[in-house]
């Protein structure tokens, strides 16, 4: 319980101290991405209805804040989702709730054609590292794939522990 009492304290001086302190240029990750792969220490929340086994559509800046567009799967429908995220005073690290608390970072970007992301997600007593590729378009090169199963890893993540996403878990048709 301290914990998370910890936690939601250290979110909320990092979304009121990050949204005034910094004013960080997003513009160059606006747009559609898509996503690739995702990897998780506990592959409970990257399976089929999984939590983190999410779609990313689009990035959006504004007002200090990044959104990402996203679509789950859930009953065999795709569900659109619109999670908020705010900068904090470190470089690359914001803050989001979704499925619990989420501290993430962009690990690697190159802004016209991939961004990695390692995120922890805090919920209730439990600690999950997710690592994400998303791209521009569908095909990536291979030394990317390489890239990111390197950053697997170098994280202790191993190779049964990714999951590439395919035109289904795309979710490009979303439920009414």
């Amino acid at each position: 319980m301290k914990q998370m009492k910890l936690l939601l304290l250290i979110i909320g001086l990092a979304l009121v101290r990050g949204t005034y302190a910094h004013k960080e240029r997003h513009e160059n990750l606006t747009g559609s991405w898509h996503t690739i792969a995702v990897a998780a220490n506990n592959t409970a929340k990257i399976k089929k209805e999984g939590p983190f086994r999410l779609s990313l559509h689009q990035i959006i800046a504004k007002d200090g804040k990044l959104y990402g567009e996203f679509s789950e799967r859930k009953k065999g429908k795709c569900i659109r989702l619109l999670l908020a995220s705010h900068k904090t005073d470190k470089e690359n690290q914001y803050v989001s709730i979704y499925s619990g608390a989420n501290i993430f970072y962009f690990t690697h970007v190159k802004p016209d054609e991939y961004i990695m992301v390692t995120l922890y997600n805090y919920d209730g007593n439990d600690i999950t590292l997710v690592l994400m590729l998303t791209a521009r378009q569908l095909n990536v090169r291979e030394e990317i794939k390489k890239k990111f199963e390197e950053l697997c890893l170098y994280n202790k993540l191993k190779k049964e522990n990714i999951v590439y996403f395919t035109k289904h878990d795309q979710c490009e048709k979303l439920a009414p």
